[in-house]
């Protein structure tokens, strides 16, 4: 099944953690989302706590979700001051607190389908206070046709083989690693930067910053994959 996140994954792709791309992360969450104003942020899917637990130490009040138990007990293991719940993040509404900032990071949007995309948003401005911030971070589609359909690296100790295929919106990546014969599939719905400007727009969110890699001074284009996009509630 796609979008399982086995194991494997966590072990290849998280462990050990790579500090430097997180910090780049958390300076530009302190940036946008100063903790003065926006002390209560809500992760959504928070994996094994990697933004959760350095931001906490920060002074953020965090709450992260997952539907991930096995991400979900490194999480608590490794950050017992922070606060976790199992949760889909397309049952979102039943978080009923309100936030002054949520957190979408490392493309961990677009799972669902068209419909279900739309309404995960809606429910992530619904989770906002008036005035509150949500910090989206996605693969920009104009880049992914750039990318190579077949890759291998090594990482973690391991070989992995990396297929991609594109059917209109949809990215699916299939994963095979050299010391298992588990089959990891990942699947999104992916966005144009106007296609996401013009979806946050539609559900009530104000585009304040959008750019590539966490820098405001990169716009997004096809020559960078990872986008950013800087959200507000309006009031």
């Amino acid at each position: 099944m796609a979008n399982e996140f086995p194991a494997i994954w966590f072990d290849t792709f998280l462990t050990p953690v790579n500090a430097s791309p997180v910090q780049v992360e958390l300076d530009f969450i302190q940036l946008h989302l100063p903790v003065s104003k926006f002390r209560r942020l809500l992760d959504v899917p928070c994996g094994i706590g990697r933004h959760c637990g350095p931001l906490a130490a920060l002074g953020y009040e965090m709450l992260g979700i997952d539907r991930s138990e096995t991400a979900l007990a490194v999480a608590r293991r490794q950050y017992p001051e922070v606060e976790f719940r199992r949760c889909d993040m397309f049952a979102l509404r039943s978080v009923e607190e309100s936030f002054d900032g949520v957190l979408c990071l490392w493309q961990s949007f677009g799972y669902g389908d068209s419909y279900q995309n739309r309404t995960l948003l809606g429910d992530m401005r619904g989770a906002l206070r008036p005035g509150g911030r949500l910090v989206l971070d996605i693969y920009n589609a104009d880049a992914v046709d750039v990318l190579p359909h077949d890759a291998i690296e090594e990482r973690a100790g391991r070989t992995v083989r990396t297929k991609r295929t594109r059917n209109g919106r949809r990215l699916r990546v299939d994963l095979e690693y050299s010391d298992s014969d588990e089959r990891d599939v990942h699947e999104w719905e992916i966005y144009s930067p106007s296609d996401l400007e013009q979806m946050a727009i539609d559900v009530g969110l104000d585009v304040l910053v959008r750019c590539a890699w966490f820098d405001p001074s990169i716009p997004p284009s096809r020559d960078h994959l990872r986008m950013q996009f800087l959200l507000e509630r309006r009031a």
